[in-house]
């Protein structure tokens, strides 16, 4: 840190002559906000060898003005008045996310041990790779005639407010799985902050059944840099799901601004059936049981079925048998009924014909 009362000067350009003043910081220097509009109080000094207000009082206009140049040459005329200088802030190297200007950009009619307050703004963006710039105001005399000075270069060094910040990206936010499996979802981390930075992973909380696990708990990035990690996550053991979406959060901080958490979401839909739970087993185990018993059934009935049939059709035989033995029985009996009709319609037919011939004679 550049100290109070300190003067930063520079030596101009090989090919220019110097605009011959000073540049000093009033107060001392602040850490740099990032993403603010940071004010360094500066104040301006001009060193220019002739004070024109002084050589006014003393000399008058008429002097300086037609003798002088008479005496020493024209050259001296653009020496002759006032004259003005103009800043300019720029970041030494283009650093990336560092931004500077001087307010007032112009002070006009000056002069030789004059002095005046500028402001430099310095602003760093969020998204900055470095936590570290040099400001260089430029400094360009404009002489009584409209002949530039210089330029002079003014070099401040500042130094950002450290930034933690830390981008999580999963690269596939929803995954599937089966219950009871292990699915694997990798996952970028990338260092925004302005500094080398180490983060910490948190442990993954275990949230409608899900566990996990990060590859790498602890990285140390360079601002910009990504590493990539893995998470290991593991479903419910649950037997069956008919598509359940469960949340998954990657938090990571950094070690030496644990307070804030960076987070990263994705999401698992289990559905299927888990052959490896209990109810699994059990399930198994129940249709294993119910085979065996089917197996055996046919077994026996396979065994059993040519005695019963043979049974059966000593059966049927029997009962055929005895049927038969029924129509014969009712086929003699038949028999002998229409054979003692058939006597008494021949008994009845004789009795008739004794009666006629009796009645004839």
């Amino acid at each position: 840190m550049l100290l109070s009362n300190f003067f930063v000067y520079a030596n101009a350009q090989e090919d220019n002559e110097g605009a011959e003043l000073a540049i000093k910081i009033v107060g001392n220097l602040p850490f740099i906000e990032i993403g603010k509009d940071n004010i360094i109080k500066l104040e301006f000094e001009d060193r220019f060898g002739l004070n024109w207000t002084s050589i006014l009082d003393k000399f008058g206009w008429f002097i300086p003005k037609l003798e002088w140049p008479f005496l020493f040459g024209q050259d001296v005329k653009k020496y002759l008045g006032y004259s003005s200088v103009d800043f300019y802030g720029e970041v030494v190297n283009n650093v990336s996310g560092w931004h500077a200007f001087v307010d007032p950009s112009e002070v006009s009619k000056t002069t030789g041990g004059m002095k005046a307050n500028l402001t430099l703004h310095v602003r760093v963006d969020k998204l900055s790779t470095s936590s570290y710039a040099t400001i260089r105001i430029k400094c360009i005399r404009r002489l009584a005639n409209g002949e530039t000075e210089g330029p002079t270069f003014a070099y401040i060094s500042l130094k950002a407010k450290p930034q933690h910040y830390a981008e999580i990206d999963i690269l596939q936010t929803v995954k599937e799985a089966a219950p009871g499996s292990i699915i694997y979802f990798p996952v970028d981390i990338t260092n925004k902050g302005n500094f080398v930075d180490t983060f910490q992973f948190k442990p993954i909380e275990e949230e409608d059944g899900l566990s996990g696990v990060i590859s790498g708990q602890s990285i140390v990035l360079s601002p910009g840099e990504t590493q990539r990690v893995y998470l290991q996550i593991a479903t419910p053991r649950n037997f069956v799901d008919f598509g359940t979406p469960r949340e998954i959060k990657v938090k990571a901080y950094s070690v030496n601004y644990p307070n804030e958490t960076f987070i990263g979401n994705a999401a698992i839909v289990t559905r299927g059936i888990n052959m490896e739970s209990p109810a699994a087993f059990i399930l198994l185990f129940i249709i294993v049981i119910i085979a065996i018993a089917f197996i055996i059934y046919k077994r026996y009935r396979n065994k059993s079925l040519p005695s019963t049939k043979k049974s059966i059709e000593k059966k049927s035989n029997r009962q055929h048998t005895k049927e038969m033995i029924q129509k014969e029985n009712i086929t003699v009996s038949e028999r002998r009924v229409h054979g003692n009709i058939n006597k008494k319609i021949a008994k009845i037919q004789r009795e008739q014909e004794r009666q006629k011939r009796k009645l004839q004679k």
